[in-house]
């Protein structure tokens, strides 16, 4: 949705792609909403208008991302469990424009192409299975948190939302549903088992949220196997 341009040592900036043009706008007002809550977020320094594209001009943090801590460090039930607590702590946070999670995923469903019964069996599950309120990061995977000197960061909030907190965990459980990276998979596998033990969330609770936010992700338009995948998982044939 956004390209990223170093300005200087210091500071970034994020400029919307045409076809997303003003989310930056959003996305600005949500990073200052959480660095007010407290939440280790970038700074933002000033949104900016470059070439018709809108931008938000940020401090620039200095870091490798968790993602390639993952794949060269031995210590993944360690790094899963730190993940989970801090996934956790934002699902505490406060943003004031983060819009409804739930009438999003709705919208998403219905466009999802899955056939009509199905679509309407996952929205009445999405009616009936609220589950306790948080502010979803809505994209939380290890490639949008960065390891610095000063605690670990996370990036890229244009999805964030306020809604079921089990549905933003489930969310981050498809985005690396299909990793191969042995590291990365023993990562994921210990996220799903120490998550699930620290938020209480049952088996069936947990599939129905993945289903629900397979058949949503399916509206972005993918294709080939990763569809095909998204697709079984949300009619829960996988």
């Amino acid at each position: 949705m956004a390209e990223i341009f170093a300005v200087d040592h210091d500071t970034v900036v994020k400029l919307d792609r045409p076809e997303f043009n003003g989310v930056a706008l959003h996305e600005a007002t949500i990073l200052r909403e959480l660095a007010r809550d407290g939440v280790p977020v970038p700074g933002v320094i000033d949104t900016v208008v470059i070439d018709g594209r809108h931008g938000v001009v940020m401090q620039r943090l200095d870091g490798p991302l968790l993602s390639d801590v993952i794949r060269s460090d031995g210590r993944v039930e360690e790094l899963a469990e730190a993940f989970v607590e801090l996934h956790i702590g934002l699902h505490s946070s406060v943003a004031p424009s983060a819009p409804d999670l739930v009438e999003r995923l709705a919208a998403e469903i219905e466009r999802s192409k899955l056939p009509e019964e199905a679509r309407a069996e996952l929205v009445g599950w999405l009616s009936d299975a609220a589950g306790e309120p948080g502010l979803c990061h809505f994209d939380l995977h290890p490639d949008n948190v960065i390891v610095t000197a000063s605690g670990w960061k996370v990036i890229d909030w244009v999805a964030a939302a306020t809604g079921p907190r089990v549905a933003d965990f489930a969310r981050t459980l498809l985005l690396r549903g299909d990793a191969t990276d042995r590291h990365t998979v023993a990562f994921m596998d210990h996220v799903r088992a120490y998550g699930t033990r620290r938020r209480g969330i049952g088996g069936d609770a947990l599939d129905t949220w993945s289903r629900i936010v397979a058949a949503a992700r399916l509206s972005e338009g993918f294709a080939g196997d990763y569809a095909s995948w998204l697709r079984a998982m949300a009619l829960g044939t996988c």
